[in-house]
């Protein structure tokens, strides 16, 4: 079992460190079309939906980064002053209860987006530049497969805690 959250937990530090390279190409992106726009009044017709699929892309394939440093937001006011018992006892009743169903929702539902992009040939009509839908609803389906397996590690080891009153490293 301990292999096992290991791999998640480097699956997930790996995702987030190679996502920072999209911030990068936003960046990139982004500097090209005002360079056109504003020096060459020659707008590019992709630039702007590629911002958005990059920015979102970075989100989604981000959480699971977040989830592992413990860098989603909570109320600190009260978990803060909690005992790593309790807060543990909070995380496990949270993911249980809030965060597992909602993450089974969105990978539900990603996953059907997912699907009939692929299969209706589905593209983005934001723009002229018309590109497929596919690979950008992927993403997203990823992403929130990659955060609902970082959750579960993260409820194993608070569980074990809760348990046998001992970290589960």
């Amino acid at each position: 079992m301990r292999h096992l959250l290991k791999t998640i937990d480097t699956i997930s530090e790996k995702t987030g460190s190679a996502t920072r390279w999209l911030v990068v190409a936003l960046v990139a992106i982004l500097t090209f079309e005002v360079v056109m726009r504003y020096a060459f009044d020659a707008p590019t017709s992709w630039a702007h939906l590629s911002s958005m699929m990059t920015s979102g892309a970075i989100v989604v394939l981000g959480l699971a980064y977040t989830q592992l440093h413990h860098g989603h937001i909570r109320i600190d006011i009260f978990y803060a002053k909690m005992s790593r018992r309790g807060k543990a006892l909070v995380d496990t009743l949270c993911t249980m209860f809030l965060l597992g169903p909602l993450l089974a929702a969105f990978i539900y539902v990603s996953g059907q987006w997912m699907i009939s992009s692929w299969a209706e040939g589905e593209i983005r009509t934001e723009s002229y530049w018309y590109p497929p839908a596919g690979p950008f609803r992927t993403v997203f389906f990823i992403g929130f497969c990659l955060l609902a397996l970082q959750v579960l590690a993260q409820f194993i080891r608070d569980a074990y805690f809760l348990l046998k009153g001992e970290a589960y490293d």
